[in-house]
């Protein structure tokens, strides 16, 4: 229930700052509604770029990621990978955790093309179980 209110409030205080800041400035400084349109078209592409360039400089340590993790019972386990990228830019330790994730699934595809169906432990047949 307080998440669902904050997501109220939270929708409220931005169709506040639309209705009150953003469209009288768009009003008063936009020819028409085409050049309104690519006016905020060229600024989300440039704050798009410029978190871009965050990827680039900020590290992962910088995120915090540990602060959001601490409660969670796998914390341990996810400090310590943490701790393998934490001074590379952000961009490199995500291309670094999806390169493994990315070679482990080549693996696996390449495996099942070699392994036979008789070879799977599929414990609903061995076990008698149903599905």
């Amino acid at each position: 229930k307080l998440q669902e209110q904050k997501r109220r409030e939270e929708e409220s205080r931005r169709g506040k700052i639309i209705k009150e800041q953003i469209y009288p400035l768009l009003v008063s400084n936009s020819a028409n509604v085409e050049d309104a349109l690519t006016f905020i078209q060229v600024l989300s592409m440039g704050i798009e770029q410029g978190f871009t360039n965050l990827r680039k400089t900020t590290k992962v340590s910088d995120l915090k990621i540990e602060d959001e993790l601490r409660h969670n019972n796998e914390a341990e386990r996810y400090r310590k990978l943490i701790e393998v990228i934490k001074d590379e830019p952000i961009y490199i330790g995500l291309d670094l955790l999806n390169s493994f994730k990315q070679l482990v699934e080549n693996n696996i595809k390449s495996e099942l093309k070699e392994r036979k169906l008789d070879d799977l432990n599929l414990k609903f047949i061995n076990d008698g179980g149903s599905i």
